[in-house]
């Protein structure tokens, strides 16, 4: 059964964010940024329901999960009368490598949603120099190419540091690899 917010749910209890969702700014499940209490409310009834009542529960280490270039590079800041809060500058103390297996599908199908010049700057902003300039789909070709990619897309983690808008200046810390992007209530 899936949950919708006007349903009855019989005996099944009343829905509400649980603290690890209140602190968390990228919703896990399907990795959208979360601008707004509202949304995270949203996002997050219908993840704490999967997580309840799924026979497949397996919950994840929230010490293993890092803030990748591939959410950074769909990331902008929503603060009220901000045109193009995109790309986010990332200011970076700790950067972690992690290993991530290699799936050379996923990333030709990704490469179109990317936008490659925020990646490229993103990368050595944190230290990784290895993607070129341009990059268009030929590339992806090329085994060596891919892997790059992959390093830089999935393997290089934001542990601590802040996203700092392009306009306004604003500062989203990163805490353990986890952006917090909630607005104050002027700014939404």
């Amino acid at each position: 059964m899936l949950f919708s917010p006007g349903r009855d749910h019989g005996a099944q209890p009343p829905f509400r964010p649980s603290p690890p969702f209140v602190v968390r700014t990228v919703c896990q499940h399907c990795l959208r940024s979360i601008g707004s209490r509202d949304s995270l409310d949203k996002c997050s009834r219908v993840l704490r329901h999967w997580v309840k009542w799924s026979r497949f529960n397996v919950p994840r280490k929230l010490e293993e999960e890092k803030m990748r270039l591939l959410t950074h590079n769909m990331l902008s800041s929503n603060i009220k009368g901000v045109i193009n809060g995109f790309p986010l500058r990332i200011e970076v103390e700790k950067v972690v490598e992690k290993p991530v297996d290699f799936n050379p599908d996923f990333l030709k199908n990704m490469f179109s949603k990317i936008e490659w010049k925020p990646l490229v700057d993103a990368s050595r902003t944190m230290g990784y120099a290895e993607l070129p300039e341009e990059a268009d789909a030929s590339m992806l070709d090329s085994h060596d190419f891919l892997q790059r990619f992959h390093h830089a897309l999935l393997e290089l983690h934001l542990e601590e540091g802040a996203l700092i808008c392009p306009e306004t200046n604003r500062r989203f810390p990163v805490n353990k690899g986890i952006p917090n992007m909630l607005l104050h209530e002027d700014e939404v």
